[in-house]
């Protein structure tokens, strides 16, 4: 039984081969001639969209055909007629069973029969996916012990960080790590991200430069990759001989890393100089070894021409999102395309092993004797269950103090202890010692008084240490003390300068997904951040740039857009702009509404223009 389910799925997946080359090449050849008829697709859009092929290469084999591929049965024996009491044995001893036609034989797919070639073939899958779960969990132990070897990088650095997540309106805490172990920016983790950077690279790279490459990194991290990384590396070990789907995955891959390029050139607005960077970043990580589960911007399949070709491309789409619309249209396509696929005519089939089906009796034929079932083969057992790989243990929290100062105090502490348990089994020596002298010479004796001097001595000794201890142990609070006071200042300097930013401004009033052309005008019109954080607090609703840009045009500065919102809860963009035009304000407004709350917008506008207010 197991064995016609495995060779049913092998027949399936062979049947669907030209069905998903196909369709693949029918995706390829729409994302490499649209573009050129003026349809614009994003590297996000067309990685989703190769995302929807391989969703559709994996559903193909399971799509139910119209009808079945085997359709050579025994055809059904004619009846045979009452025959004379005389030609009764001869008609129950000499009838045959009709047997099909030679054409009919030899017409219909290709029939795969169980045996060696099919267990072969399973073999080599199962060995191939095998090889390829290892390697997933060969990286992903190495990058674990990447991570929890790498340390934490500077203040300075880390500020400059935190401000980039929040201009990428990343939701989920991430560190910034720093490793000696490998030399180049990768981007790891799943429940706990980081973005990992070799030590080198902070003393070669400009602050410019290495702004690019967290933006890569922290890119990867925004998109997700790190899950869907981990999904198409787990669905290339499991079809590891679909020459296919293994295709499409390299294809998921160069869109993936594209799609962080144009998210880096969003967002900086540069593309000639963030080329320049991967450029030499590619130069320095050439020869590094590559990690399954790592996303980076550098490693060996990132098609570095490709990316800068495409960099350079005049008239891109640097949009960093997926357009819903386009991948939308492509997917029912798809779907389409497979329900079509699906009613093919299979050139591949396996031949089950046929059910023993009992005949009628046909009368009145003299009656056979009783054929003996054929013994069922007992169930295979089931496999092992494979024991499951232990959750990696949590990691502890970042210390305050640096370890190498923290191992020097313990360790003047812990000499400072050992002093201490010298000195009081030395003075209990000592003690014994006076106790028993004491029993033979009296109070005055030279060595008695010697004997106390000594102990007051030693007292006076061991409460010093004490002392010292506790000086130390102050010495530690205050430390840390410090460095808490100065984390808080520096988590005060980045609110501020994240609300200060108008590229933090614009994700967090909507506009995230602008292109840079509009960021560029509605800087050079002049929206600020404050002005975008009004638009925001007001209950306007997201509006159109050129509504931004026309009310900047025009003199909407942020108080008289609020002083407009708070008198006229239902004002228009179109109305604002037309008071600012008439030279109303803020002042002017609260001047109306004091001499009458019931006036309305035109009739202020009226009074204004009159010279009344």
């Amino acid at each position: 039984m197991s064995q016609n389910i495995l060779g049913t799925v092998f027949a399936s997946l062979l049947n669907s081969l030209w069905q998903s080359a196909a369709i693949a090449l029918l995706v390829w050849v729409a994302l490499r001639f649209l573009p050129r008829l003026g349809v614009k697709i994003n590297a996000a859009t067309r990685c989703a969209a190769w995302w929807a092929v391989l969703a559709a290469i994996l559903i193909l084999p399971l799509a139910p055909p119209r009808a079945k591929v085997i359709s050579q049965q025994m055809p059904e024996p004619s009846p045979v007629l009452a025959a004379p009491p005389e030609t009764t044995a001869v008609t129950a001893t000499e009838v045959p069973p009709t047997l099909p036609p030679a054409s009919s034989r030899t017409a219909g797919p290709l029939q795969i029969t169980a045996g060696a070639g099919l267990l072969t073939a399973l073999a080599i899958w199962a060995a191939f996916s095998l090889l390829r779960l290892a390697q997933i969990v060969r990286s992903y132990r190495y990058l674990r012990g990447i991570t929890r070897r790498s340390h934490a990088v500077t203040a300075e650095w880390r500020v400059n960080f935190d401000y980039w997540v929040l201009a990428c309106g990343i939701d989920r805490p991430i560190r910034l790590l720093v490793s000696n172990e490998i030399v180049s920016p990768m981007a790891v983790g799943f429940r706990k991200p980081a973005v990992i950077v070799p030590g080198t690279l902070l003393s070669e790279f400009s602050v410019a430069e290495m702004d690019h490459v967290i933006l890569h990194e922290l890119a990867h991290i925004a998109r997700r990759d790190d899950w869907t990384n981990l999904f198409a590396r787990v669905i290339g070990a499991l079809v590891p001989i679909h020459p296919v789907a293994v295709w499409v995955v390299k294809r998921i891959e160069l869109d993936r890393e594209i799609a962080c390029d144009d998210w880096v050139v969003a967002v900086t607005g540069e593309a000639r100089p963030y080329a320049a960077s991967l450029t030499r970043l590619f130069e320095l990580c050439s020869a590094r070894r590559r990690q399954l589960l790592a996303t980076g911007m550098a490693d060996r399949a990132s098609h570095l021409g490709e990316r800068i070709e495409a960099l350079l491309r005049s008239g891109r789409d640097f949009a960093p999102r997926v357009s819903l619309a386009s991948l939308a249209l492509g997917a029912a396509i798809l779907l389409g395309l497979v329900l079509m696929g699906a009613q093919a005519p299979h050139w591949i089939a396996y031949a089950q092993e046929p059910a023993f089906v009992p005949q009628p009796p046909v009368a009145p034929v003299a009656p056979r004797p009783p054929v003996p079932l054929v013994a069922q083969v007992p169930p295979a057992a089931p496999a092992p269950p494979r024991p499951q790989t232990p959750p990696a243990p949590p990691q502890a929290p970042e210390p305050l103090i640096a370890p190498e100062f923290q191992e020097e105090l313990q360790r003047e502490m812990q000499n400072a202890q050992q002093d201490i348990q010298r000195s009081l089994e030395e003075l209990q020596r000592t003690q014994r010692q006076y106790r028993e002298q004491s029993r033979k010479l009296n109070g005055n004796h030279p060595d008695q008084a010697a004997l106390e001097a000594e102990i007051r001595a030693m007292e006076q000794q061991i409460r010093g240490r004490e002392a010292e201890m506790q000086a130390a142990r102050a010495q530690v609070q205050a430390v840390e003390a410090s460095i808490r006071a100065q984390q808080d200042q520096i988590r005060a300097q980045v609110r501020q300068r994240g609300s200060d930013s108008f590229l933090a401004a614009l994700v967090a009033a909507g506009y995230g997904g602008i292109s840079v052309d509009e960021i560029i005008d509605l800087r050079n019109h002049g929206v600020s951040a404050d002005f975008l954080r009004a638009i925001g607090q007001s209950g306007l609703g997201k509006v159109s740039t050129k509504e931004l840009i026309a009310m900047a045009e025009n003199g909407v500065r942020p108080d008289f857009f609020r002083a407009m919102r708070q008198a006229f809860p239902q004002v228009t963009v179109r109305e604002i702009v037309e008071a600012a035009q008439n030279g109303l304000n803020a002042d002017d407004l609260r001047q109306a509404k004091e001499f009458s709350p019931n006036l309305t917008l035109p009739q202020i506008i009226r009074l204004k223009q009159a010279g009344v207010i």
